[in-house]
């Protein structure tokens, strides 16, 4: 499985690979792309898929959680993680062999991160969905965010 995260939080969209670490948790990892929201669809897909594919298992866990951290919040101009989270929307999208999941959530408040929303606000398309397919999905399920 490869997994992948996106951040709404004004008006930019933050895409960044994550990686499960050797103790089975997933991380952000290097490099965030940042997207004004009104890029294309394509063009948003095409960053998702990007991050997708630098997604990894087996990274060495994290013994500073700020270090994940870091470059998301440089690229996004926030001084903390509890700044960057304030009024930010979270979507995971993860790939399997034959499916890609889009899972929106649910922010609660600065310090306290996201509440997945599954599987009632999952959205799902089959794994060679076109850049412009994982866009409009992105769309749809930043919507369903809360």
């Amino acid at each position: 499985m490869k997994q992948a995260q996106v951040f709404k939080r004004k008006k930019n969209l933050f895409v960044l690979p994550s990686s499960q670490t050797t103790m089975g948790l997933w991380v952000g990892t290097d490099p965030v792309v940042k997207l004004e929201e009104n890029v294309s669809q394509e063009e948003q897909g095409e960053a998702i898929l990007h991050a997708l594919s630098l997604s990894k298992h087996g990274v060495p866990h994290p013994s500073d959680w700020n270090i994940p951290t870091n470059s998301l919040l440089q690229v996004a101009g926030a001084r903390s993680w509890n700044e960057f989270e304030g009024n930010a929307k979270s979507i995971v999208i993860e790939l399997d062999d034959e499916c890609l999941h889009i899972m929106p959530s649910r922010n609660l408040g600065s310090g306290n991160g996201f509440e997945p929303l599954t599987p009632n606000k999952d959205i799902e398309l089959p794994a060679p969905a076109t850049t412009r397919e994982i866009g409009a999905a992105l769309a749809e399920a930043l919507k369903r965010c809360q």
